[in-house]
């Protein structure tokens, strides 16, 4: 599905995340974290190291099933905390 969304090159520059989970409450919220991470590498950026993700949040909302998704949005970062 990522790569049907994202029609840009991988951002190779650093960024910061912030990631909306909406669902069950099934798992541990790092683990969410991690596997969109390591999911989206090559597509919405060209790797997760530091250098490029400088920063991440992330939120988790109970929903039913019918409603689960996940919101992501990208930020380029300004000068001052590159």
């Amino acid at each position: 599905m990522l790569k049907d969304a994202w029609k840009l090159d991988p951002i190779d520059h650093p960024i910061a995340v912030e990631i909306d989970c909406y669902g069950t409450a099934r798992g541990d919220i790092d683990n969410y974290m991690g596997a969109l991470f390591d999911t989206a590498n090559k597509i919405l950026w060209i790797d997760d190291r530091a250098s490029i993700i400088q920063k991440a949040t992330i939120s988790y909302y109970k929903r039913p099933l019918s409603e689960s998704c996940w919101k992501i949005r990208i930020h380029d970062l300004p000068d001052s905390l590159q």
